[in-house]
């Protein structure tokens, strides 16, 4: 079969048929621009800086002004979907758009809802649209239309929403992966990570995958009174209460079926939205595998020739050696496989060492965050040397492959690297370690990845978590790849650190 999006989204609703535009769907005008507008990396255009030479702000402010310049041209419809409370220059430039929308009168509708991480205090979304609101006030708006409704969400202790997404009248879609957390993004030793923009039929995706997070809102706002579920509102008069938005009306799709730039046919290009579901949200029916996976194992079936990453991480945060003898997975969408005190989704791993064995000139590259000491604390400690032990070990228990064959397609043709400047010192000033928080591919330099779900089972010491994710699958044409590989890919291949493979490593 070929390599398209057509041929996944088909994947896709043969595995889920009842989840087609719920979990994923299609859209076939999707439009990418140019680099500065559409393009948001992190930290941006800074690659080729030598350490000594890298500030400690004024480094990477291009997605969060991104985020302002869209919020306040919509018309009518805003979903905002993030993990945990904006801080720092992204909150001040997501308010920026919001107050712009109250000054122009526009009857816009805000839906801003924000995952919340076990563990945590509840967040306190009344003191947020309450500071909001102060701000539109001071800006003396003549007749505000602004609705926000601001809700944490949380499902029991383990599952919780790890999206990051923007979607605007059904035309304007930011997503990726970056958190809108200043202090990890925009200051001193920045997380390197990658969003992009999306125009077209692609965004009304965003707001149906927000639908349904809003519907577990309605369904568990403040049950129980101390619940992690519940949702605030600010209505045009300034007043807050504790309601959540009513049921979207899918009037409006049709309204913003047109609302892309327009451009040239032949920059125009089909892409799928990708969502998991975590645990809580799709019960009718319950479903727990997530469409990402489902689709890039499915791609890696048909490339040919590359695959391109750049991850966080593909192992679980390393365990100990008891709790990891202990461990047992529970209700997980995917088959796990352990391997040096880490575990793996068995198969992302052995569609990898299927994919190099059919294809004798294939090559896999992978970008990870450093195993440890990392400035964030993104990477999980699993050595690049036993991912290596691992795809070996896959290639033998599939195809009878040798060590010593093993050995030579490890070391010819899988690049697993950290991440670099050009000076090749994976460490800031101060020592810590360069973080990574991408998930993004790229399979035959055509069908592309920018999302928020990651490659590696969410596994936290002995405890496990399922988590609401988002992302776009494009197939794209010539122009978007050219800018998304020279204008970020190609420059974290260059100035990474690569593991080569020893004979040693290889312990089966």
């Amino acid at each position: 079969m070929p390599l398209t999006v057509a041929h996944l989204h088909a994947t896709l609703k043969s595995r889920l048929p009842q989840f087609s535009d719920r979990l994923f769907g299609q859209a076939g005008d999707t439009f990418v621009g140019g680099w500065e507008e559409y393009l948001f990396d992190t930290p941006h255009g800074w690659w080729t800086t030598s350490n000594h030479e890298f500030p400690d702000r004024g480094h990477s402010s291009q997605p969060a002004r991104a985020m302002k310049a869209c919020i306040e041209k919509a018309t009518h419809s805003i979903d905002i979907v993030t993990m945990d409370e904006p801080t720092g220059d992204f909150r001040k430039n997501v308010e920026d758009g919001l107050i712009a929308l109250a000054m122009s009168g526009r009857p816009v509708t805000v839906r801003f809802l924000l995952g919340r991480q076990a563990g945590g205090p509840n967040l306190h979304t009344w003191m947020m649209l309450k500071q909001l609101a102060d701000r539109i006030r001071q800006a003396e708006p003549r007749a505000s239309r602004l609705n926000v409704y601001l809700a944490q969400f949380r499902w029991e202790s383990a599952s919780w929403n790890h999206a990051k997404l923007i979607a605007i009248d059904g035309g304007v879609l930011i997503t990726g992966g970056h958190n809108m957390w200043d202090s990890h993004y925009l200051a001193r030793n920045p997380v390197f990570d990658i969003s992009m923009r999306f125009d077209g039929g692609i965004a009304r995706g965003g707001h149906r995958f927000a639908d349904a997070l809003w519907n577990f809102v309605r369904a568990n706002n403040r049950r129980p009174l101390a619940g992690a579920t519940y949702s605030n509102h600010l209505n045009p008069d300034l007043e807050i209460d504790e309601s959540a938005p009513p049921p979207r009306s899918e009037s409006f799709e049709a309204v913003a079926a047109d609302a892309s730039p327009a451009a040239d046919a032949s920059n125009r290009f089909p892409a799928l939205w990708v969502a998991s579901p975590g645990w809580g949200v799709y019960t009718d029916p319950r479903v727990l595998e997530g469409a990402m996976m489902i689709a890039l194992v499915e791609g890696l079936k048909q490339a040919k020739q590359s695959c391109k990453m750049s991850l966080q991480d593909l192992g679980s945060p390393h365990m100990s050696a008891v709790d990891f003898k202990t461990w047992r997975p529970r209700d997980y969408p995917f088959d796990l496989i352990g391997c040096g005190g880490s575990w793996f989704i068995l198969p992302l791993i052995d569609n990898f060492a299927e994919f190099l064995h059919r294809n004798a000139s294939a090559t896999l590259e992978i970008i990870l965050s450093a195993p440890t000491d990392g400035a964030h604390g993104y990477g999980h400690g699993v050595k690049l040397q036993t991912i290596l032990n691992l795809l070996s070990q896959r290639m033998n228990a599939q195809f009878q492959t040798s060590k010593n064959d093993a050995l030579k397609i490890l070391n010819e043709r899988v690049f697993l690297k950290t991440i670099a400047f050009s000076d090749g010192r994976e460490a800031w000033r101060d020592g810590a370690k360069k973080d990574n928080h991408a998930k993004f591919w790229i399979l035959d330099d055509k069908i592309c990845h920018v999302g928020s779900d990651n490659c590696y089972p969410y596994v936290q010491g002995i405890g496990q978590a399922a988590l609401q994710e988002f992302g776009v699958i494009g197939e794209f044409p010539p122009s978007v790849t050219d800018m998304v590989m020279e204008g970020y890919y190609n420059h974290a291949s260059r100035h990474g650190v690569r593991t080569d493979a020893k004979l040693a490593d290889l312990t089966w």
